[in-house]
């Protein structure tokens, strides 16, 4: 499940700026308007877990990512291995939860680092 519900701010490192949803980026790629780059999303959850995401999807997930699997941002797995199922599917599997199947093209929360709550633009 992919949520945006923690999401605090929007930043493209290659512009150098922030970004606004729907104004300088799409959630149908997730990446900058601009310069095409993937955005850095700033989420953090009323647990005070704080990351700097990228949503990208399944068909790009390389092993040793970790994936943030539900609404909370507790919830993440690295992964161990990838195999391309059929044409269009893909099994992932998440250590210390197990193995999701899904479509190539399915978009994915994956941490890229922490986020200490300010901004670097």
């Amino acid at each position: 499940m992919l949520t945006i519900v923690w999401d605090k701010e929007y930043e493209c490192k290659k512009c150098e700026k922030s970004l606004i949803l729907e104004k300088d980026f799409s959630i149908k790629d997730w990446k900058c308007m601009s310069c095409n780059h993937p955005i850095d999303i700033h989420a953090s959850d009323n647990k005070h877990n704080s990351y700097t995401l990228i949503r990208i999807p399944a068909k790009h997930i390389e092993i040793g990512d970790f994936l943030i699997l539900g609404p909370n941002l507790d919830k993440n797995y690295q992964v161990i291995s990838r195999i391309p199922d059929k044409k269009s599917t893909l099994k992932i599997a998440l250590k210390g939860f197990g193995v999701v199947t899904t479509n190539m093209e399915k978009y994915f929360s994956l941490i890229t680092g922490g986020w200490t709550g300010t901004s670097n633009h």
